[in-house]
């Protein structure tokens, strides 16, 4: 998944977090697993949910909704998340990178991250891909299915102004447009970094 830009003197074995029934794509090098009901949240929240809320290790909840009624809780081993009345324009939930995916991140990368997800109805969402370098932040916008069960959004680096030299940060958001009365279920998440094709 990564070329790595920086060389270190003492090889690092590289995160490999992929949880059953997923099969890693080829040239896979980092892949992560956020702990999505490790936070407590899974057995069961509802009312008024705060923005900047942590769900889960690295994984925080945003919105610009004054009275955003939410029901959050486990359901088959994955986070039901539901959403009643929304006055806001948008909800996202923040997926951070670990360290050590983000300090191995190259201008020959491909970012990927996939989903196991499950509505009545689903819906198409934004993936966007957040990288920090320096005072700057590049940001990669991609579209992704919720709801039919497998799904993924992949971001090539190559084509950005990410320095890798200067990176301190990387997360991907999943963004929720018109989020009043829909209702899904993530049951697995995985990030993971892989070496884009040479051209």
């Amino acid at each position: 998944m990564a070329l790595f830009t920086r060389k270190s003197a003492t090889p690092q074995k590289q995160r490999r977090e992929i949880p059953e029934g997923f099969v890693l794509p080829a040239k896979t090098q980092w892949s992560y697993t956020p702990r999505l009901l490790e936070n407590g949240f899974g057995s069961g929240i509802t009312g008024i949910v705060l923005t900047g809320t942590e769900l889960a290790p690295r994984v925080n909840l945003h919105h610009d909704g004054n009275d955003a009624e939410m029901e959050i809780g486990a359901r088959d081993g994955g986070l039901e998340m539901g959403f009643g009345h929304f006055s806001g324009s948008f909800l996202s939930l923040a997926l951070g990178m670990p360290e050590d995916g983000v300090r191995g991140l190259g201008r020959n990368d491909l970012v990927r991250i996939a989903l196991h997800s499950r509505a009545a109805e689903p819906f198409k969402a934004y993936a966007r891909l957040n990288l920090a370098y320096g005072p700057n932040t590049e940001q990669i916008v991609r579209m992704i299915d919720i709801g039919t069960d497998e799904s993924f959004a992949e971001f090539d680096i190559f084509y950005s102004e990410f320095d890798p030299q200067r990176a301190s940060d990387a997360w991907i958001d999943l963004i929720f447009n018109e989020p009043s009365g829909r209702r899904f279920t993530l049951s697995d998440v995985v990030i993971l970094r892989r070496v884009r094709a040479s051209l």
